[in-house]
């Protein structure tokens, strides 16, 4: 059995390859990061110049209430009429 086929040498270059990759894209994320002092990296960490951003915990919980709320309407209850009418007004 031959331990250098073609295959293997070619499987192996493109794991290898992939890792390298993995690790390269890892540690440019990484020194990119702006975030908080404590070195968590968080959801919302992104671009705090944008006005697409949440900007404080209370937006932020309103979201995801009306979120949450949309869907349980719109996919519990089975009425994604009333979800749409509650959420973004008559259409």
């Amino acid at each position: 059995m031959k331990i250098f086929t073609p295959l293997r040498v070619v499987t192996f270059v493109a794991a290898l390859f992939a890792a390298l990759s993995l690790g390269l894209g890892v540690a440019v994320a990484a020194s990119n990061h702006h975030g908080n002092d404590d070195g968590a990296l968080g959801v919302f960490n992104g671009d705090q110049g944008t006005k697409a951003c949440v900007h404080s915990r209370p937006l932020l919980e309103r979201n995801e209430r009306n979120v949450i709320n949309y869907y349980r309407i719109a996919f519990n209850d089975k009425n994604p009429q009333l979800a749409v009418r509650l959420s973004v007004g008559a259409v």
